[in-house]
C-alpha cells in the first residue's frame, strides 16, 4: 500500500482540483489517497461556500479514498501554522507516503531551498528587523526570500516543505504545476478558480450549490461581538488592532468597510478576517499557545479503500481516532480543540438552518 495525501479546502472543488488529484495519483503510483480538508471555515478567514461533509463527499466521488478534517485551530490560521498543523496530523497518522501540493512555479528544488532558509538561525531576527520598518510578517518573509513568496500556492508549498523538514518527516513531497489563476474572476477558462466560482454564486450567475454561505452572512454576529465583548486577548490581537476594530464598528455597519478602515501593511484583509472569526469563536492567545501540538483524526467521508486507511490509523492511534463526536471522550487538549470545531460548525449550520454538528457522522460513499 502506498498512500498519497493532499491538504486542501475544496472551496468549492473544481476542475483544477480534479486535475491536481489525478496528476498526483498518476505520478506517485499511489494505491490509496487521503485528503486533509479544512472544515466549515477556511484559511482566508471566511465560511466555506458549502459545508464540510458535502465537500468531503464530493472529494470521494472525485476519486479520493478518505477525507479527514483539518481542525479549526489550524485551518483558520496563518500559512505557517496551517502547514505545521496539517503536516503534524499526516505524520502522526503513520500511513502517508507522499504529499502532493500545487505550485505556480512547480520548482521543488527552489521551493525546498526557500523552506530551508526559513529555518536558518537568523531568519526570525531578520524578519523582525524588516517588520520594524512597517512590513507585515508575510511581507517581511517575502522580501527576505525575494521572488519565492509572490504566489499563494508557492507560499503554502514552502510552508509545507518547512514543516516536513522541522518535523523530520519521512513523507516525500511532490509538486504539480497549478492550472489557472488563483485570483482570476473569469469563468471562461479551462480551469476557473475557486474565487471565480464563489463570486459567480454570490452574484447568482451560478446556482449549483445548495444553501451557499458567504462572509456577509456573519455581519450581525461579528458586529455584536465587537460591540459587546472584550477581544484584547483573542489570538493575533496586537499593536492596538482590537481597539481599531472596535472603533470602526461604532461608525459603520458594513463588514467590507470595517475591514478597509482597519487594513494596514501589517494587517491584511485575510488576517483581519481571521481575527474576526477568532473573536466570534472565542479563540484566545492562550488557546493557541497550549493547543498547537494537538492531533486527532476525524473522518468526514470515505469509501471502501478509505475504510482500510481508517483501520490502520485506528490501530496506530486509538486514543486520537474520533469516528463520532457523541461517543468520544478523550484527552483534555483534544476535547478543547474539538470544541472550536463544534461551535464553529454549529454556527455554520445555524446559518443553513440544518442539524447540529454533534449529530453528524462521516459519509460512506460507495
Amino acid at each position: 500500500m502506498k498512500t498519497l495525501a493532499i491538504i486542501a479546502e475544496y472551496n468549492p472543488l473544481h476542475d483544477g482540483h480534479r486535475y491536481h488529484f489525478q496528476q498526483s495519483m498518476d505520478q506517485s503510483g499511489a494505491s490509496h489517497s487521503i485528503i486533509l480538508m479544512s472544515g466549515n471555515f477556511v484559511q482566508r478567514g471566511e465560511p466555506a461556500i458549502s459545508d464540510k461533509f458535502t465537500r468531503a463527499a464530493e472529494a470521494v466521488r472525485m476519486g479520493a479514498d478518505l477525507v479527514l478534517e483539518l481542525p479549526f485551530i489550524y485551518a483558520v490560521n496563518s500559512a505557517d501554522f496551517f502547514a505545521e498543523g496539517a503536516i503534524r496530523i499526516l505524520n502522526t497518522s503513520g500511513v502517508v507516503d507522499y504529499l502532493s501540493f500545487g505550485s505556480e512555479t512547480a520548482d521543488l528544488e527552489n521551493l525546498s531551498t526557500s523552506a530551508s532558509r526559513l529555518l536558518e538561525p537568523d531568519h526570525i531576527t531578520q524578519v523582525r528587523a524588516l517588520m520594524s520598518q512597517g512590513l507585515s510578517y508575510a511581507g517581511a518573509v517575502e522580501q527576505r526570500l525575494g521572488q519565492a513568496l509572490r504566489q499563494p500556492n508557492d507560499i503554502l508549498a514552502i510552508q509545507y516543505l518547512r514543516a516536513l523538514i522541522r518535523q523530520h518527516s519521512p513523507i516525500r513531497p511532490m509538486v504539480i504545476r497549478r492550472r489557472g489563476g488563483y485570483h482570476n474572476d473569469s469563468l471562461a477558462t479551462r480551469f476557473p478558480s475557486a474565487t471565480a466560482i464563489r463570486t459567480a454564486h454570490r452574484q447568482g450567475v451560478l446556482q449549483d450549490i445548495e444553501q451557499p454561505i458567504f462572509w456577509e452572512d456573519l455581519t450581525d454576529m461579528i458586529f455584536a461581538r465587537l460591540l459587546l465583548h472584550d477581544i484584547s486577548s483573542i489570538h493575533g490581537m496586537r499593536e492596538g488592532i482590537d481597539d481599531a476594530l472596535k472603533r470602526a464598528a461604532l461608525h459603520t455597519n458594513d463588514l467590507a468597510e470595517l475591514l478597509e478602515q482597519c487594513r494596514t501593511p501589517r494587517f491584511s484583509l485575510a488576517r483581519l478576517r481571521r481575527l474576526l472569526i477568532h473573536s466570534l469563536m472565542g479563540y484566545h492567545s492562550i488557546d493557541h499557545s497550549e493547543l498547537q501540538n494537538t492531533v486527532y483524526f476525524r473522518p468526514l467521508a470515505f469509501n471502501t479503500k478509505g475504510r482500510q486507511l481508517l483501520k490502520k490509523i485506528k490501530q496506530q492511534q486509538p486514543d486520537r481516532f474520533i469516528p463520532t463526536l457523541s461517543r468520544y471522550r478523550g484527552h483534555d487538549d483534544i476535547m478543547r480543540v474539538l470544541h472550536f470545531d463544534i461551535i464553529s460548525s454549529n454556527l455554520y449550520y445555524y446559518l443553513q438552518q440544518t442539524g447540529p454538528e454533534q449529530a453528524r457522522k462521516a459519509i460512506y460513499v460507495k
